[in-house]
């Protein structure tokens, strides 16, 4: 992603599917995210972990005490999840 304001980049690794009771379906994922805010002149990279949650089409994301919440959909979102979903 590249806007004035922001450059953005993202990798994922190391994929686990996994199957609970209570979320069905799901893949979790280590997210890379490479960031460059306009008034910034290094790039910082943070790892957050994330799941897609197959059942219900959406991407989670960990907090630091293990919770999980719902990330902020994007358009391609959607895509994504179902690629996730379909790793062996």
């Amino acid at each position: 992603m590249a806007k004035p304001q922001l450059q953005a980049a993202e990798y994922l690794r190391s994929p686990r599917v996994s199957t609970t009771r209570s979320d069905g379906i799901v893949v979790e994922i280590e997210a890379g995210l490479l960031l460059k805010r306009a008034d910034q002149s290094e790039w910082k990279a943070k790892v957050i972990p994330m799941r897609a949650d197959c059942d219900a089409g959406r991407m989670d994301r960990q907090d630091s005490i293990g919770r999980w919440s719902a990330y902020p959909s994007r358009p391609d979102t959607p895509v994504k999840v179902a690629w996730m979903c379909s790793l062996p």
